[in-house]
């Protein structure tokens, strides 16, 4: 293994950790109100495995197969057994099974489908499901999410599910270089995310907030972001050799 690939990596991961507390020292908030969710998918185990050895725990994938394939390897290895796994991709009814009980937090959960099978799903002694509702709040046709204006209802809806644990939203801002859009969508999410908390048997606890990437993370932070999804910052581009 190179010597100059643990080192790069270490340099991106310091620099996002400042950027973080620097975020959060702008908007007058903590640095440890903040979960970095490191997306690690495309990146192999090793990537994972000298991230982890850096102290970081939280990892996100968004593909089942590439994603449990990592999960049984590092088990087997007896590697990083107390990492949290964050599943924050689209999920298939049919792959539900598959990984249920593997991952910390859903950050996907996007139509009564998919609320309906999870809580079918999930074996005796599992424990509930913890999951996000994933909002459509750029209201862009390809991406996923329930509608803006349909998620208080969605989440009311969830409240029978017995085996389900609803502890938020997330969401994706647009795609756009104006960052006045980029703040509108993330301030929209939070007034809902408020909306929703201030009827206190919807949310598990008082409600996380999962928005922000690579390119607008910190704008999130500063419009009250729990969780931040960040891969390529950290592991670089996923299009050329690392």
């Amino acid at each position: 293994m190179s010597h100059k690939l643990p080192h790069t990596l270490s340099l991106r991961y310091e620099r996002t950790i400042e950027r973080i507390q620097a975020a959060c020292s702008s908007a007058g908030r903590d640095a440890d109100e903040i979960t970095l969710v490191a997306v690690s998918k495309t990146f192999s185990m090793e990537r994972i495995q000298e991230l982890y050895e850096l102290g970081h725990r939280d990892f996100g994938e968004n593909k089942v197969q590439e994603f449990v394939q990592k999960e049984e390897a590092l088990k087997s290895a007896g590697l990083c057994p107390d990492i949290r796994w964050h599943f924050v991709g689209h999920l298939q009814r049919n792959k539900v099974k598959i990984i249920l009980g593997r991952f910390h937090l859903f950050h996907g959960l996007d139509s009564a489908r998919i609320a309906d099978t999870i809580n079918q799903r999930v074996r005796s002694g599992q424990g509930p499901i913890h999951c996000l509702v994933q909002v459509n709040i750029s209201e862009e046709e390809t991406k996923f999410g329930v509608r803006e204006q349909d998620t208080v209802q969605f989440v009311r809806s969830l409240v029978s599910h017995e085996n389900i644990r609803i502890k938020g939203l997330m969401g994706m801002a647009r795609q756009s270089q104006n960052a006045t859009d980029t703040r509108s969508d993330f301030t929209r999410l939070r007034i809902l995310r408020d909306e929703i908390a201030s009827e206190s048997d919807l949310f598990v606890d008082s409600g996380l907030l999962s928005m922000g990437m690579s390119e607008d993370y910190e704008l999130a932070i500063s419009e009250g972001a729990t969780h931040v999804r960040i891969g390529s910052s950290i592991f670089g581009s996923r299009y050329v050799s690392q």
